[in-house]
């Protein structure tokens, strides 16, 4: 894979201001050039339409003809190439194909069929990253599963009697914040949203009016409407092996049942079809224990406080079901000092990739 120029760097700046707010589809950029200069600028808006192109056409007018088109995802070839070959472009830069059986290859094809040189894999590597919701929704029919938590320097998440709020700082709150305004939704528990009164919206400046949405898994019976999670803040979906009493399905937008035979897996085979591609756990070590033993959690968003809560606070992860060490390794990604606390971001070994061919 090559790395990125300058223009498809910009283009995967454009989409990322969108990222979160785009599902069903993926969150492409598309940055139109002439020459060396920028003439249209373009990213799939909220909800997933208009897409990338189509903004950026649209800014580029008439400057389109002959200019080259740098996108993070192939067009897709039910509509965008065709707007691009009408518009006239003499060359379409791509970082990956396109999985999505309606396109997959075609969308380039058509491009070449009409004399349109195509360059792909410039930024790869960085479509696969911005796109790995997108990818995994495709090849392993679920969004991916990223668990965030707070805890101590000696892995606990909470005090004996399950009291957990700011175990962390404030650095490392806000930085919660926008996390959260980069996933399609948050999920939790029914017993997280009862114990901590979880709101779970996102508190950026200008983010009000486009929430993640949130799911809440478990038995509705106990949760009760005057609870802050509905109160305002956009949907909530509910997943539940359970029935769900008449007086509160109104608090529902959606409601996936689950038989009790299946597992947590199939929920978010479930939440794939209902078109969402990336997903952030916020919940107790419960929920988190079960989804790292069906295999479940991609990656870790690991926020360590400078304070040791001991052996009767609660930890992270209940008693695993092997004691294989390798099997419960992981990958850093990354870390970062906020405030006086420690974030690492980490990656369940073994989910280090969607998979995904580049073809020449």
């Amino acid at each position: 894979m090559m790395p990125a120029s300058p223009f498809m760097m910009k283009a995967f700046h454009v989409a990322d201001e969108n990222r979160g707010q785009t599902w069903p589809n993926p969150c492409v950029g598309c940055v139109i050039v002439q020459g060396e200069t920028i003439v249209g600028i373009g990213a799939t808006q909220k909800g997933g339409r208009p897409h990338a192109e189509d903004m950026a056409l649209a800014q580029a007018g008439v400057r389109a003809q002959g200019a080259t088109a740098y996108v993070t995802l192939e067009p897709c070839a039910h509509k965008c190439v065709f707007q691009l070959i009408k518009a006239g472009v003499s060359c379409v830069v791509a970082a990956i194909e396109d999985p999505d059986p309606r396109t997959a290859g075609q969308g380039l094809e058509h491009l070449r069929r009409a004399g349109i040189r195509v360059v792909l894999g410039d930024g790869g590597a960085l479509a696969l990253e911005m796109h790995r919701g997108f990818l995994s929704r495709l090849h392993r029919q679920r969004p991916v599963v990223d668990v965030k938590m707070g805890m101590s320097l000696d892995g606990r998440v909470a005090l004996a009697d399950g009291r957990s709020q700011w175990i962390t700082g404030d650095v490392a709150r806000a930085h919660v914040q926008v996390l959260r305004s980069q996933y399609d939704a948050v999920l939790t528990s029914c017993k997280t949203i009862v114990t901590d009164r979880a709101r779970l919206t996102c508190r950026l400046a200008g983010r009000e009016e486009h929430q993640p949405l949130r799911i809440i898994v478990g038995n509705a019976a106990r949760l009760t409407p005057d609870l802050p999670v509905f109160q305002g803040g956009g949907p909530v979906w509910l997943i539940s092996r359970q029935g769900v009493p008449n007086s509160l399905e109104r608090l529902f937008q959606n409601i996936i049942s689950i038989k009790h035979e299946e597992d947590l897996k199939k929920s978010f085979i479930n939440l794939g079809k209902e078109g969402l591609t990336q997903v952030m756990v916020e919940a107790g070590p419960e929920l988190i224990t079960s989804l790292f033993q069906e295999d479940l959690v991609d990656r870790w968003h690991l926020f360590y406080a400078p304070v040791f809560l001991g052996g009767d606070a609660r930890p992270l992860l209940q008693d695993l079901l092997t004691a294989d060490l390798q099997q419960h390794r992981l990958r850093i990604l990354g870390t970062q000092t906020m405030g006086d606390d420690l974030y690492v971001h980490a990656e369940t070994m073994g989910h280090t990739t969607i998979p995904h061919t580049i073809s020449a």
